[in-house]
C-alpha cells in the first residue's frame, strides 16, 4: 500500500547490487508505504548552529530527507552561496530475490563566517562505506536514526575531516492514515 493507495502495492524498485544492508520485509514495507515525517538536524562548527525540525511526506523506493537553516551572512558578499547550513541524507530500498535491501548517503556543511575569507565549512558526509569500511582520514562526528513504524535504522555516521564538528539527524515516519 504506498502512500494510502491500496492499487500501487505493486511498485518495483530499481535493484540495489552493491553497498547495502538487508533490512527486514517490515522494515521494506513500512519505508514502501512511507508517511508523514518529522526531521530533526544539529549541526555544530565553530560559531555555526544548524537546529531545524521540519514536516514532510515520504513514499517510494527512493526518499530524500533534508533540513537547512540560514547561519552565514558574509557582509561583503550577501550573495555568498555558503549562506545555508544543511544536513540531508538519502536512502534508497529494494527487493532482491528473498532479500530486502537498503542503501544511504548524505551530506551536509555549516558554515561560519571568517574574516577576510567570507563563510566557509568543513563538510560533512553519511555514506555507507564509511560506516561499513575504514574511513581513512574522516572522523565521525554524529549520528543519523530513522525511525518507522517498524523499527529504528542507524545508526549511521556523519563524518568530517576534523574532529571539533558535530551533528545529529533524527527522522521520523508516521505511517498515513487508512
Amino acid at each position: 500500500m504506498l502512500g494510502g493507495c491500496t492499487c500501487c502495492s505493486s511498485v518495483v524498485c530499481p535493484p540495489i547490487e552493491n553497498n547495502y544492508d538487508i533490512i527486514s520485509e517490515a522494515m521494506y514495507n513500512a519505508l514502501l508505504d512511507g508517511g508523514d515525517y518529522v526531521i530533526n538536524g544539529t549541526l555544530t562548527e565553530s560559531s555555526c548552529n544548524l537546529n531545524e525540525t521540519k514536516l514532510g511526506l515520504t513514499a517510494g523506493c527512493n526518499q530524500l530527507f533534508f533540513v537547512e537553516n540560514k547561519t552565514c551572512d558574509d557582509p561583503g558578499n550577501p550573495n555568498t552561496i555558503f549562506q545555508y547550513a544543511d544536513l540531508s541524507i538519502g536512502i534508497s530500498i529494494a527487493q532482491v530475490g528473498g532479500e530486502y535491501r537498503l542503501t544511504y548517503s548524505g551530506s551536509g556543511w555549516c558554515p561560519s563566517f571568517m574574516p577576510n575569507f567570507g563563510c566557509y565549512s568543513l563538510g560533512y558526509y553519511i555514506s555507507w562505506l564509511s560506516d561499513n569500511e575504514t574511513p581513512g582520514y574522516f572522523v565521525n562526528v554524529g549520528s543519523v536514526t530513522i525511525n518507522t513504524s517498524a523499527g529504528t535504522l542507524g545508526p549511521y555516521g556523519i563524518w568530517s575531516i576534523a574532529p571539533f564538528g558535530s551533528g545529529s539527524l533524527d527522522v521520523t515516519i508516521t505511517p498515513f492514515l487508512p
